[in-house]
């Protein structure tokens, strides 16, 4: 039987590979994690780190309080950059929007075993929005099916 309390909690020893649901474009990125290497966070690419930046944290099992939040630039619904915390390695990887471009696949109706999964947010939706699969989806390493809404 699954504690509850840890049902949707899962720790990375090791790098995944990503993959980051965009509902908005209904296609996806699945970032391998060998490729993540290339866009390791360094003194060059920091300053290219925007407000609309969006962030998102692979978990270690330790409590993740939040994020940083970001904004959404004026007539773009796509953010500038993705960055991607990675605690357990202590690294960080930035992925501009046109790079993450090269790892754009169909939205997937299986999760990629192994993967970690997060979802693009949707304008300046609040996370009490999504539907309760939504909120799941978000960490637990599960993926979206067209037959979910």
């Amino acid at each position: 039987m699954t504690d509850k309390a840890n049902e949707f909690r899962r720790t990375f020893r090791n790098l995944p590979d990503v993959l980051i649901q965009d509902p908005v474009r209904d296609c996806a990125y699945l970032v391998p994690a060998e490729a993540m290497s290339e866009h390791v966070l360094d003194a060059r690419r920091l300053q290219r780190i925007a407000p609309d930046t969006v962030t998102f944290s692979i978990p270690d099992g330790d409590i993740l309080e939040s994020v940083p939040p970001f904004l959404r630039s004026g007539s773009s619904d796509a953010p500038s950059s993705i960055l991607i915390q990675y605690r357990h390695g202590a690294t960080a990887y930035l992925l501009e929007w046109d790079a993450l471009q090269q790892y754009r696949i169909e939205q997937p109706t299986e999760h990629p075993v192994g993967a970690i999964s997060f979802i693009l947010p949707v304008a300046l939706e609040m996370i009490e929005q999504l539907s309760l699969r939504g909120m799941a989806d978000l960490q637990s390493g599960t993926g979206r099916t067209d037959t979910e809404g």
